[in-house]
């Protein structure tokens, strides 16, 4: 193999280790950044009593915020087991490779369970429900 194709494949393949490992923490921190502003848009004094973000309701708004989460890290987490499978018996990178594959599946994997738990609380919690 020719030196620049080898230059192409580690990229590629170190793009994916990447995306396996950080897409995880950065769905779980999108879902609780977007999530809790929806609420405070619907929650604050502006809002007016109504609970609705262009017609749609925030519960219906917050469920398709999770579910895009949970699917991405989803990917992230086949894109890593991908990767994990494809590097076990590859040593030319000294094994960085197989290891940030490893976390990126756990990574993934957990905060896929994290994620998917944000799915509860609309069916449970009222919005703009006042603490006592």
């Amino acid at each position: 193999m020719d030196a620049q194709r080898i230059s192409r494949m580690e990229r590629r393949g170190s793009w994916l280790l990447w995306i396996g490992v950080l897409t995880g923490p950065a769905a779980w921190s999108m879902q609780v950044l977007i999530n809790y502003n929806l609420e405070e848009i619907v929650c604050g004094p502006a809002a007016q009593g109504s609970r609705d973000i262009w017609g749609i309701g925030v519960e219906t708004w917050i469920l398709a915020v999770d579910a895009v989460l949970a699917a991405s890290t989803l990917v992230a987490a086949l894109v890593s087991l991908h990767c994990l499978r494809s590097t076990r018996a590859d040593a030319s990178t000294g094994g960085r490779a197989h290891w940030m594959a490893l976390v990126g599946v756990m990574s993934s994997v957990l905060f896929l369970i994290v994620i998917v738990s944000g799915f509860a609380p609309p069916f449970f919690l009222e919005v703009c429900e006042a603490t006592p």
